[in-house]
């Protein structure tokens, strides 16, 4: 095995690719991690998911402009051709609440998200042969079973839980990676993009070391990643109120300008954005 590794990276070298095994870890490294996951949970986390260790982590977000790296631009994802839209906006790394949601708008979809560098919709022989939920979760050809699929980063201590919303960074056909053991294989050796509020709740630099694993939505404790749903009736609400010539009860309106902060308070009902 050592030695395949060594040609493998001699190779890759030469093509100028950064090949980086997706490590999981020693048993007592990732005994540890799943206890700090089973205590933030408040529960036996049972799901069989292995930890994917020290994967290099970048950031992307919903809107976000060419790069040198790539021409992308996240206007739609691998799964949802109207992401913007859905979302509300632009969700821009440098202007955000301290509860983790860009300033400009209320999203209207979970801002913590993530990519990983697999489509089961464009591979879908190799989603049933990879996929480890996939004859659970399938229902017709172009639904995607990884969509949504909740996953937990781990980085200096703390974790953090997103939802599998995109495919990236770099590559799409990478199943072996994510749901075996083969290596990252990607220009920079990043295998995992998450979104502006990932980075915040995790105090991210530019390019960190993180740990992941998927776990079940059961096993997803409280926190700001929760409640969407909710959120999602709410403005879906006003929407038709609106429509129909009458105003949003004040619970709901309540609710809604506390997503602002503390400082927001007195904004008007009519002042507030919609999506």
């Amino acid at each position: 095995m050592r030695a395949s590794w060594v040609l493998i990276l001699s190779v890759a070298l030469w093509a100028g690719i950064v090949v980086v095994p997706a490590a999981r870890g020693t048993v007592e490294e990732v005994d540890e991690l799943t206890g700090l996951l089973e205590a933030q949970a408040g529960l036996a986390v049972k799901s069989p998911y292995p930890w994917k260790r020290n994967i290099i982590t970048t950031f992307f977000w919903i809107g976000n402009n060419r790069n040198s790296f790539t021409s992308t631009v996240n206007y739609d994802s691998a799964w949802d051709q109207r992401w913007h839209e859905n979302f509300g906006g632009e969700d821009d790394p440098n202007n955000r609440h301290k509860d983790f949601t860009p300033k400009n708008f209320i999203p209207t979809l979970n801002p913590f998200y993530v990519a990983l560098p697999f489509n089961d919709v464009k591979y879908p022989e190799m989603a049933k042969k990879w996929v480890p939920w996939y004859s659970r979760d399938f229902k017709k050809r172009m639904e995607s079973v990884c969509k949504g699929k909740w996953i937990a980063v781990h980085y200096n201590g703390r974790i953090c839980y997103g939802t599998w919303q995109d495919v990236g960074p770099f590559r799409y056909d990478n199943a072996a990676y994510i749901f075996g053991d083969g290596p990252v294989d990607t220009p920079t050796g990043a295998g995992l993009d998450v979104s502006p509020a990932m980075r915040d709740y995790l105090e991210l630099p530019g390019k960190a070391k993180c740990d992941w694993r998927f776990v079940e939505a059961n096993e997803v404790p409280p926190g700001p990643w929760i409640g969407y749903e909710e959120q999602e009736f709410i403005v879906g609400l006003q929407k038709m109120l609106r429509e129909a010539g009458k105003k949003l009860p004040k619970a709901a309106k309540e609710f809604k300008l506390r997503r602002f902060g503390e400082e927001k308070k007195e904004v008007t009902e009519d002042a507030l954005p919609m999506p």
